[in-house]
């Protein structure tokens, strides 16, 4: 039966956490400028009162992702909506909205572009963190370190496997050695115990054949006394 361990990077959770920031800089500063054409009641659009609710609403989510993660204390983030990237986009449009308003006419198009990836990112936030996993059963294992790099064997194409805190070490038929490197993986402990056990089931060396049983002795054939 195959088992799948979905697992997690540290860096890839670094960097999003500080481009959370960046946007959520960028959030409240277009809420205090709405906040401020609001109270002066000057040239008020649709456009101040959405920075303001977006920006509160982008706060909200980047401060509860923080406590999330926290909390989390290197376990697996959640699989759902990813709603800071969603109130990033909101607020990216309503950047777009001003710079048009500015009479730009690129950098409105690159920012509302900007702003649908982001929330394709949130949306399916849920799907590409499962990007990085590990498939394995008793044929064989996938592994996916990344978007970018996907590891997939036959145990009869393995000679050996082995294993330390960190990283997977496979060596082929061929002699080849390839080293799956897990130290950026929180969960790195769950996907080598998983891989190990059914590496030291496959890769495990076959018991002799038992011995042929001895041959039967052939029966004595009594010989009749000369008469």
């Amino acid at each position: 039966m195959a088992e799948t361990v979905v697992f997690s990077s540290r860096r890839v959770r670094r960097v999003q956490r500080v481009q959370g920031a960046r946007h959520l800089i960028i959030g409240l500063t277009l809420a205090t400028a709405g906040a401020q054409a609001i109270a002066d009641g000057h040239h008020v659009s649709w456009i101040d009162y959405v920075a303001v609710v977006s920006g509160a609403l982008l706060m909200v989510a980047f401060v509860r992702e923080l406590r999330a993660a926290r909390h989390a204390s290197g376990a697996h983030p959640h699989h759902g909506i990813n709603w800071v990237d969603v109130f990033a986009a909101v607020v990216t449009l309503v950047e777009a909205a001003h710079l048009q308003h500015l009479g730009k006419v690129r950098l409105p198009i690159a920012y509302a572009l900007l702003a649908v990836f982001l929330l394709a990112i949130g949306l399916f936030h849920g799907r590409l963190a499962q990007v990085r996993r590990l498939i394995v059963d008793e044929d064989g294992f996938d592994i996916r370190l990344h978007p970018w790099r996907r590891v997939r064997h036959a145990w009869r194409d393995l000679a050996a496997a082995s294993a330390d805190g960190s990283s997977l070490t496979l060596t082929g038929l061929d002699g080849r050695v390839t080293r799956l490197n897990l130290a950026d993986a929180p969960e790195r402990a769950a996907v080598i115990d998983a891989f190990m056990h059914h590496a030291n089931v496959a890769l495990a060396p076959s018991a002799p054949p038992p011995p042929p049983p001895p041959d039967d002795p052939l029966p004595e054939v009594p010989v009749a006394a000369p008469s």
